[in-house]
């Protein structure tokens, strides 16, 4: 694990408090550890707003939370989901340092809009900062979803001093569309939809 100082500092350069570096040094242990489950490396697909942050534009706003859709190859009862995420801290915290208490990894069933289950997950862990209270991480899983694209395998940006391995990600093209059919009316959402376009139209 990283030290305190080491988070302090990138807090200062970065212009960030240091929570919000310390939870994004967390999360990609976190992907880490997935990226090298043997039931979820290659069955959870990484997608959101830490995806955009963590796989694609590192100046991409920070994200806190971390979402996946599963392949239809991976179903999960609520008490198995809470098994796999007590396999996943074990592992981060095994290669990391970080403290991953097993007592507060939560999971609970839902359905969303779109009726397809869904599972809310909570972790908790104390990081290189050592605050008394745990700061958490949520899991956002989706089961049954439509995945228009093959997934990809893109790079954890990760800028520590840690060496970490790929993550199966979706691929920015369904993102785009998945924005263009369900925020269409929102125009800031637009005009990022717009911006992210142009950075990939670029890159290709």
């Amino acid at each position: 694990m990283i030290t305190k100082q080491d988070i302090l500092s990138r807090a200062a350069e970065w212009q960030l408090r240091p929570s919000v570096v310390e939870k994004d040094y967390v999360l990609g242990w976190i992907l880490t550890a997935i990226a090298t489950n043997a039931n979820t490396k290659d069955n959870w697909i990484f997608k959101g707003g830490t995806c955009i942050k963590k796989c694609y534009f590192e100046t991409y706003r920070f994200s806190e939370d971390l979402d996946f859709s599963l392949l239809p190859e991976a179903r999960y009862s609520q008490e198995e989901l809470k098994e796999t995420l007590e396999e996943l801290v074990v592992s981060a915290g095994s290669q990391s340092g970080i403290v991953f208490p097993l007592d507060k990894v939560e999971v609970k069933e839902s359905r969303n809009k779109q009726n397809l289950k869904t599972f809310e997950g909570k972790i908790a862990y104390q990081g290189p900062l050592n605050v008394p209270t745990h700061p958490r991480i949520l899991f956002d899983i989706t089961q049954h979803e439509a995945i228009v694209d093959k997934p990809v395998r893109r790079e954890i940006f990760h800028p520590y001093p840690d060496q970490l391995p790929t993550t199966s990600v979706r691929s920015m093209k369904w993102r785009q569309r998945r924005r263009v059919r369900f925020l269409s009316a929102q125009d800031q959402e637009i005009f990022l939809m717009w911006s992210t376009y142009s950075k990939i139209k670029f890159m290709t």
